[in-house]
């Protein structure tokens, strides 16, 4: 009951607890989360609304489930297209993010597949072909699979660039243009990232569409908050804090 009175509030007050929103709801309930973190308190009612948001949060704060929540609550049953796209700095945190996106949408059936450098093609093709709703993966085989035509980006209705700045350090910035620039002209963009140099702040005003501010600079240290590492430990707050972000 805590943790519906929590999400309530944050998700559209004609879905929550209704069908879209009940999965949701059902899925904190099980995990046992119950109180937001400062970020996700902030970022979620406004991708809810489907502004574009530049959120600035460090590692440990929350973000997946911020971001990750409104995928779910958008999310289109037994619709195989890709819905969602996430983008992620490394192989690791693609699996992370794509696994805690999974735990969110389980009880909606949430499709999430990891695509990553170094893991062979015909595995990727193969969960691409079968049907995905959300990719979460690397900027670098992301373009790989664009010009092999393996991943179509024509339903993508939320993209999100998480850990933005780690991207921008790796040299990944031009294929995070191009592969924003494919995207269908009707979709919400959501930046994640501990700092906000000048390049990035350009790829945000290039990309983004009058997009809302979110500062976070504090990590969560409280008990029950939702952000969740995998394997559910938090090396960035006390052991028994229980969250939703995967190592962040």
């Amino acid at each position: 009951m805590a943790a519906q009175v929590a999400l309530a509030g944050f998700l559209r007050p004609a879905v929550a607890g209704e069908r879209r929103g009940a999965p949701a709801l059902r899925a904190i309930e099980s995990l046992g989360y119950e109180v937001p973190t400062a970020v996700q308190e902030r970022t979620i009612p406004l991708l809810l609304e489907g502004r574009d948001v530049v959120a600035q949060a460090p590692t440990g704060t929350g973000k997946t489930a911020a971001f990750g929540l409104p995928i779910v609550d958008r999310l289109t049953e037994r619709e195989p297209r890709t819905q969602a796209l996430v983008l992620v700095p490394t192989r690791e945190l693609a699996m992370q993010v794509a696994d805690a996106l999974r735990e969110l949408g389980r009880h909606r059936q949430l499709v999430a597949v990891p695509i990553y450098g170094g893991q062979p093609y015909d595995r990727q093709l193969r969960a691409l072909a079968r049907g995905v709703q959300v990719v979460v993966g690397t900027p670098g085989r992301l373009l790989d699979h664009l010009a092999r035509r393996t991943l179509v980006l024509d339903s993508v209705r939320t993209v999100v660039l998480d850990e933005a700045d780690e991207m921008l350090n790796m040299g990944f910035i031009e294929d995070i243009e191009k592969i924003l620039a494919a995207l269908p002209g009707e979709h919400q963009t959501a930046l994640f990232s501990a700092t906000i140099p000048a390049r990035i702040k350009r790829l945000a005003e290039q990309f983004l569409q009058d997009p809302a501010h979110v500062t976070s600079r504090r990590r969560w240290a409280g008990s029950s908050s939702w952000s969740s590492p995998t394997p559910r430990s938090c090396s960035s707050a006390p052991v028994a804090t229980r969250t939703w972000s995967p190592s962040r």
